[in-house]
């Protein structure tokens, strides 16, 4: 009888600690893909405070493209960086010939966007916004296009 209630009582506690533990990996999990988006939002963050800093100077991107030579320029990724670049670059004389974006079937702008499964036109250079993932873009867009792959951080800091 002894030994029974201890089984049961062994039973019952393994059962709590397995489901906390269960409900510790999940909590654990959670908040690493937390930690990973604030992460990602204060360099979004930090690169829009540049790009005002440089602003506030009177400087504006056209100025990297035109001493590069770059005429013709494609946009990889068409959130709210991609779309400030497009903004800041229209009426210039740099051409945003496209736009490359996972969701371009979901986006409404005035310039063409295509998936980066799409055959894509030649440009001079591909300019980077997600700057997070310029590693993974980078390593899938090289046989893909014929031109520079630029991160727009790496524009912004050079101004």
């Amino acid at each position: 009888m002894k030994n029974r209630r201890w089984a049961v009582v062994l039973s019952i506690v393994t059962g709590v600690a397995a489901g906390l533990l269960m409900r510790n990996h999940k909590l654990k999990k959670k908040v690493t893909l937390y930690q990973q988006l604030a992460d990602k939002h204060l360099v979004l963050y930090q690169l829009m405070d540049e790009w005002v800093h440089i602003k506030q100077e009177g400087k504006n991107l056209e100025r990297f493209f035109t001493q590069n030579h770059y005429k013709n320029i494609a946009v990889y990724g068409m959130n709210l960086v991609g779309r400030t670049l497009v903004k800041e670059l229209k009426g210039t004389d740099i051409h945003v010939s496209y736009a490359v974006d996972q969701n371009a079937d979901k986006m409404y702008t005035d310039i063409e966007v295509k998936t980066p499964q799409e055959e894509l036109p030649k440009v001079d250079v591909m300019v980077v916004t997600p700057i997070t993932y310029f590693d993974q873009i980078e390593a899938a867009m090289q046989n893909k296009i014929d031109c520079p792959l630029v991160s727009i951080d790496d524009i912004l800091y050079e101004l």
